[in-house]
């Protein structure tokens, strides 16, 4: 990230002492389409991550000192997406605590307090959402031949990206269980637990609907990422003061996306009896992996190819 500052302070003191001719402005408005996506490892879960196609839009203003060296700034905005694939089964040792619940079912006609288990085994993940961008580059440019109908650009700075939507989704596979369980002092067997007797009527037992049932939409709590930028391409002059700009860039994110409090995967409702009767799972939220500790440093990355026009004023 340092070097990125230096680079692109250099660029502008640069810019400024040169010889002034052709200097001028220009409004670019461009577009772009490419992989953009979060990038991350996942921790204690066995699974994958998946990069998908991501779009963005930018309306730039740019000020060329001379023929070649120039800044600008301007306002855009990047769509991601991600895809996670996670594996494994289920297992009665292998579950996570959702707290403490009171049984007022119980066939002693006493309430009983008990300890609410559940173990989710593959499932998909979909992450999405836009960020709000403003970059601040240094810019190079030049003209070939003797018409100079044509040349090249290149851009070096840093975008400030803000979130302004991040939504994850809970999705099933042929290969998705639920298991939901209790733990009674009172009782030797984890009840409902996978290898045992499902007691439905308390809502113990695996269902392999799981979406069907958990609350399994909501938002992925993220913050700005502090963002490196390249691009490069070619220019095309199509008269009356107009250009095509045809070229491709790269954004890498430097900085954690995460949030620093981390919940867990899932939550359990104040009440899961006699809500979950006969629905495994029922009334149970979905977190999302990225508002959780199994996933390290968040960062956002993306690149692809870019169209435009730029406009001379």
């Amino acid at each position: 990230m340092n070097k990125i500052y230096y680079l692109f302070v250099a660029i502008s003191v640069m810019a400024f002492t040169a010889t002034a001719q052709e200097s001028g402005s220009y409004i670019s408005v461009t577009g772009n389409v490419g992989s953009s996506s979060l990038n991350y490892k996942l921790k204690g879960i066995d699974g994958n991550r998946d990069s998908k196609v991501g779009y963005g839009m930018n309306l730039e203003y740019s000020y060329f000192f001379d023929e070649h060296w120039g800044i600008a700034s301007g306002l855009g905005f990047t769509h991601f997406k991600t895809m996670v694939y996670t594996n494994g089964t289920i297992s009665k040792d292998d579950y996570s605590s959702l707290g403490m619940q009171i049984d007022n079912d119980d066939i002693s006609g006493n309430p009983k307090d008990y300890e609410l288990r559940a173990r989710l085994a593959n499932w998909d993940e979909k992450q999405y959402g836009y960020f709000l961008d403003i970059p601040v580059m240094g810019k190079y440019q030049t003209w070939f031949g003797e018409t100079q109908r044509w040349g090249m650009y290149a851009g070096l700075g840093v975008k400030l990206q803000f979130p302004i939507r991040a939504k994850y989704s809970f999705l099933d596979n042929k290969e998705t269980k639920l298991n939901v369980s209790g733990y009674y002092a009172h009782i030797p067997e984890d009840v409902g637990a996978p290898g045992l007797q499902p007691v439905p009527q308390h809502g113990f037992g695996t269902t392999e609907t799981p979406e069907n049932v958990l609350n399994g939409k909501g938002n992925a709590k993220l913050q700005m990422s502090v963002t490196g930028s390249l691009e490069l391409g070619f220019m095309v002059d199509l008269g009356q003061n107009m250009d095509l700009l045809l070229g491709g860039y790269f954004d890498y994110g430097f900085n954690d996306l995460k949030k620093k409090k981390s919940k867990s995967l899932l939550t359990a409702p104040e009440n899961y009896h006699p809500d979950a009767d006969n629905n495994v799972g029922k009334g149970i939220s979905y977190d999302g992996l990225l508002n959780t500790h199994f996933t390290n440093k968040v960062n956002l990355v993306s690149f692809g190819a870019k169209i435009g026009l730029r406009f001379k004023l």
